[in-house]
């Protein structure tokens, strides 16, 4: 087995941080946020830009990720606020996002009831899953992947004082999203009721989770790789019979610079495009030679589906007049202003 480990994707945020707890250790701002933005081109961090791809960080990383190695799985290691739970493992909440494979959030469902049951049995409570985070938006290091049929799960920590402890009262505790209170529940089966906090209790909940994780894909290495090889099918599958059949976006347009952007995006993303080598018609529409066409007969079909249809939050009432809020990007329609037009019919598409 192959285990890829990155020690921080945004190294200049680790320094920042670093640099100001030493600086205000032992003074009343001890555990106040830094006075420096974590990112220098992104601001707080870098993690909304899996999809894009704007960053020198990402740009590092994705070519790794769908192009060299092709994991089966990505673990994105997090820390969320202090009063919360104390861990937040997949199942992801609703809403679910139309276009991952529900076989794959099958696994992923079963790997985190897996890693659930072993951080019980080491007596770690306060852990909590189909809550706070969904599966909806794509942009993060720990969604993005779910679009190329990699089982990627995300853990949030709560936080201590950066490294130094804190002691937290059961009034202190306020739960976040999804969760009804600091009582057990189906999202929380063993409450966290208070007490001391450390920077070492954040890494035994973590190093559990990976350890765990890691003894599942070996122990199983032939079965994780034959389901990802059928997840790869049946994307490839449903682009042969499921409208859009592909995307084609002319290469005649007023913004070049923007569509050169989407065109990296896709590259970046291991997506093949096909550049038309003579006119033709789909659909009853005319292209030209020279247009792109990014069929959807490929294996991360959904990635360019969710990357180019026009995307709306869901509707969904959790009780009487209140609505599921979404927790980062509602909404997005990437394709409309880069030109790209699906094509719903089944027509002829030209070879390069």
């Amino acid at each position: 087995m192959v285990l890829l480990l990155f020690p921080s994707l945004n190294p200049d945020g680790i320094d920042i941080v670093h640099d100001w707890y030493y600086e205000v250790l032992n003074t009343p701002y001890e555990a106040s946020y830094p006075v420096k933005l974590y990112h220098y081109y992104a601001g707080h961090d870098n993690n909304r830009d899996w999809f894009m791809g704007n960053l020198q960080e990402t740009r590092l990383v994705l070519p790794v990720y769908y192009k060299e190695y092709f994991p089966l799985l990505i673990y994105d290691v997090h820390q969320m606020g202090k009063y919360g739970v104390r861990f937040f493992f997949p199942p992801y909440k609703d809403p679910i996002n139309p276009n991952i494979d529900p076989l794959l959030l099958r696994e992923i469902n079963l790997m985190g009831a897996e890693v659930a049951k072993e951080l019980t049995e080491a007596g770690k409570k306060g852990v909590a899953s189909t809550a706070i985070f969904d599966s909806w938006y794509m942009s993060a290091n720990r969604a993005c992947p779910l679009r190329h049929n990699v089982m990627s799960f995300l853990s949030e920590a709560a936080s201590a004082n950066y490294a130094s402890p804190i002691f937290l009262t059961g009034r202190d505790l306020k739960q976040p999203r999804g969760l009804k209170g600091n009582f057990i529940q189906a999202s929380l089966l063993e409450p966290w009721k208070g007490g001391w906090w450390h920077l070492r209790n954040i890494i035994e909940y973590e190093l559990i989770t990976a350890t765990i994780m890691l003894s599942r894909i070996a122990e199983k290495k032939e079965y994780y790789l034959k389901n990802f090889y059928k997840l790869s099918k049946r994307q490839i599958e449903k682009g042969e019979k499921e409208p859009p059949f592909a995307y084609i976006i002319p290469a005649s347009q007023k913004d070049t610079a923007t569509l050169k952007q989407l065109l990296e995006v896709l590259n970046r993303q291991g997506i093949r495009i096909i550049r038309a080598g003579e006119n033709f018609e789909v659909s009853g529409a005319h292209y030209r030679k020279g247009d792109y066409i990014v069929k959807m007969s490929q294996p991360y079909r959904s990635f360019i589906k969710d990357l180019l249809e026009i995307k709306r939050f869901p509707r969904i009432k959790e009780e009487k007049n209140k609505y599921i809020y979404p927790y980062d990007e509602a909404a997005w329609s990437l394709g409309a202003p880069d030109g790209a037009e699906g094509d719903r019919g089944k027509g002829t598409l030209p070879s390069e």
